[in-house]
């Protein structure tokens, strides 16, 4: 028996005794690559926006996408109640951006961390996939949650934008690794992934195959209807998915903008969680039953 098993099952035996599953904010931002085009958007203008929507809704779990190494330090710096995982690439000289994930200390702990790219040669730095101009990669961490003991996983990426055959390979890729490193464990993927959802490669992740578990977008399955807007081009490309383990209470959209400066296209997406399958071994079978919540 895997020993997160354990470590999963008793904290979920105990809220299946009629208490209510405590919910987790999972937050993406897509903070866009600084651009000199247009002072208005430049980074200086757009942090404070971003810190602002943070500390708003003070979200427990931050995926960032299309992070550049600037980027990357001010948000270190600005968001303190948090620990990153992704600025030890710093060091490594990441062409184009970071992928970080933020948590916040007080509540999380961390138990593993890594990253690899979305490509044949998934443990090599930098390398570069099927169709691809550039690195894609992945990070990933496997929290427990201090108050309830939950122990799950949570990816972030970002997806390429101009080729449908490298975005293709890299769901195959990024679920084949999901798989590989969380096994049948409590999953949260977030990221901006250049698809809308009747596109093949939202299919490759939410349907279900022979090879490697679905994931299902958590706005189809929010308890509440979802609220907010998509980008401006009403195609929705930032996602949170979840495994099975997973119910969602809430689904928000934020379309924001501060006297004239928006934070980019894509705008964040902001989705409160709850466990609500509870697994347990029995006569060596793995069996799911409900959470009442």
């Amino acid at each position: 028996m895997k020993k997160w098993w354990f470590a999963f099952v008793v904290p979920l035996i105990l809220y299946s005794c009629g208490l209510k599953s405590p919910s987790i904010s999972i937050m993406t931002l897509n903070t866009s690559i600084e651009t000199t085009k247009d002072s208005l958007q430049n980074w200086d203008n757009k942090l404070p926006l971003i810190t602002w929507i943070i500390k708003k809704e003070s979200p427990n779990i931050i995926g960032f996408q299309e992070v550049e190494k600037r980027q990357l330090v001010s948000l270190t710096y600005e968001l303190s109640q948090y620990a990153c995982v992704g600025e030890e690439l710093l060091s490594q000289d990441i062409p184009n951006e970071y992928n970080p994930i933020f948590f916040r200390k007080d509540l999380f702990s961390l138990i593993a961390k890594s990253q690899f790219w979305l490509s044949e040669t998934t443990e090599i730095t930098k390398s570069i996939g099927l169709d691809e101009n550039y690195p894609r990669f992945v990070t990933w961490v496997k929290l427990k949650n201090n108050k309830t003991g939950h122990i799950f996983f949570v990816f972030n990426t970002h997806f390429s934008y101009n080729s449908r055959v490298a975005s293709e390979n890299s769901a195959n890729l990024l679920l084949k690794k999901i798989k590989l490193i969380a096994d049948n464990a409590p999953v949260i993927l977030t990221g901006d992934f250049n698809f809308i959802s009747n596109n093949l490669t939202y299919k490759i992740i939410t349907e279900s195959n022979k090879l490697y578990y679905p994931l299902t977008d958590t706005e189809h399955i929010s308890a509440s209807l979802p609220t907010g807007g998509n980008n401006k081009t009403e195609e929705k490309s930032d996602y949170i998915f979840v495994n099975d383990y997973f119910g969602v209470r809430s689904h928000t959209t934020y379309p924001f903008r501060k006297d004239s400066i928006c934070n980019s296209s894509h705008f964040p997406l902001i989705v409160n969680l709850f466990f609500d399958l509870q697994k347990t071994i029995t006569k060596g079978k793995k069996e799911i039953s409900p959470i009442t919540n």
